[in-house]
C-alpha cells in the first residue's frame, strides 16, 4: 500500500477531450511534464530537433525536458544519429579540414568563393579545377610515393 500512495502522491491522469495523459502530479502554476508514449516518442524528439535548429545534444535535452520526464538521452543520441541533415554538417566540417590542411600544405593559396560573372567563363573554371586536381596528384605521388599519404 505505500508504493501506491508514493506513485498517487507524484504522479497524475490529465484528460484532455478524449485522451488520458500520464503527468508529473503538477504544483499551482507550473506546466505539466508529461510522459510520452513509445508511439508518440520518434515524432516528439523530431519536433524538438527542428526547433532546436538540428541543435546538438545539450540543445535538445534542454528543450525536451520542459515537457516531458521520459525521454532518455540515450533516445535523443540515436535519433540525431540518424540525422540526415546533421551528416551533411559534418561533411561540411571534412571538407573545412580539407579546406584548412591545404592552406597549411600551400600558405600562398587562395579561396575563390563566388560563381563566374558570365557563363562562358564557366569553361575556364571548369579547366583550371582539373589543372589544380592534376597538380594536387603530381605533388602527392612526387612529395610521398612509399606512404600514399599527404601530410
Amino acid at each position: 500500500m505505500p508504493h501506491k500512495y508514493y506513485l498517487l502522491k507524484k504522479y497524475e491522469v490529465l484528460k484532455s477531450s478524449d485522451v488520458f495523459r500520464l503527468i508529473r502530479r503538477l504544483n499551482a502554476n507550473e506546466d505539466p511534464i508529461y510522459f510520452a508514449t513509445l508511439e508518440a516518442m520518434y515524432d516528439i524528439i523530431k519536433r524538438a530537433h527542428i526547433a532546436t535548429g538540428h541543435g546538438g545534444h545539450n540543445k535538445m535535452v534542454k528543450e525536451l525536458t520542459k515537457k516531458y520526464a521520459n525521454i532518455t538521452h540515450d533516445t535523443i543520441s540515436i535519433y540525431k544519429s540518424l540525422c540526415i541533415k546533421c551528416h551533411s554538417y559534418n561533411e561540411l566540417e571534412f571538407t573545412a579540414s580539407v579546406i584548412t590542411d591545404l592552406k597549411l600544405l600551400w600558405p600562398d593559396l587562395v579561396m575563390v568563393h563566388r560563381k563566374p560573372r558570365h557563363p562562358q567563363s564557366q569553361g575556364s573554371v571548369e579547366r583550371t579545377n582539373c589543372d589544380i586536381k592534376h597538380m594536387l596528384v603530381a605533388g602527392w605521388v612526387i612529395n610521398k610515393p612509399q606512404t600514399g599519404q599527404l601530410d
